[in-house]
């Protein structure tokens, strides 16, 4: 019987330790998350809004962090017509949280017929955000 204690009460034990674990890992993962910024496109503007053919057509992007902790500095690059490789690239400083804004601007030389133009912020995931899926906008 005492045998039997001891092995019970050290399974309890075991659980007890194995739960508060758990809890504390949890409480880790929702700190972590919750102060981890989220970075998007915001927004993607040009001008002239109608180029013609030669024109040249500054592109304005707005990067927002619409996450709770502040970004670092990173990268954002500039896809055309489905390339894989891109036009440009364009660094930002750092963004704080809840909403903040940066914008980056780059100049492209207009071209005939209607085009396709990705905007990617932190396409290298080396800031950890809390939503990685969110990091790309497409306008024609």
């Amino acid at each position: 019987m005492i045998k039997n204690n001891i092995i019970g009460n050290t399974f309890l034990s075991l659980i007890y330790l194995c739960t508060f674990f758990i809890l504390i890992v949890s409480i880790t993962d929702v700190a972590r998350a919750a102060d981890t910024p989220d970075l998007i496109i915001q927004d993607i503007t040009w001008t002239p809004t109608t180029p013609s053919l030669g024109d040249t057509v500054t592109f304005t992007v707005a990067i927002m962090n619409q996450g709770n902790g502040s970004s670092s500095s990173g990268y954002a690059h500039f896809y055309l017509d489905g390339s894989t490789s891109p036009l440009t690239y364009k660094s930002f400083t750092a963004i704080d949280a809840g909403g903040s804004t940066t914008t980056v601007s780059f100049t492209w030389n207009a071209q005939a017929g209607s085009h396709t133009f990705k905007a990617v912020v932190d396409k290298d995931n080396k800031i950890t955000e809390s939503d990685e899926t969110n990091n790309e906008k497409t306008i024609t």
